[in-house]
């Protein structure tokens, strides 16, 4: 090929057209599984605390 250039930057865009789809993807996915919830807010993972107290040895605020 004359032009490497050119097929370079044609796998450049197809790799960040990949990964920019997979990005919409898994917000969708996101957004659907707070949609089925059935209420408003944002979902958490672990814990959530409303006062500061001792666990062990470390605090968690």
């Amino acid at each position: 090929m004359s032009q490497p250039w050119l097929t370079v930057s044609l796998l450049f865009a197809a790799f960040w057209t990949f990964i920019g789809a997979h990005g919409t993807h898994a917000a969708l996915r996101a957004r659907r599984s707070l949609n089925q919830l059935g209420v408003r807010g944002v979902r958490t993972r672990g814990e959530v605390a409303n006062s500061p107290r001792r666990v062990g040895t470390s605090y968690h605020p």
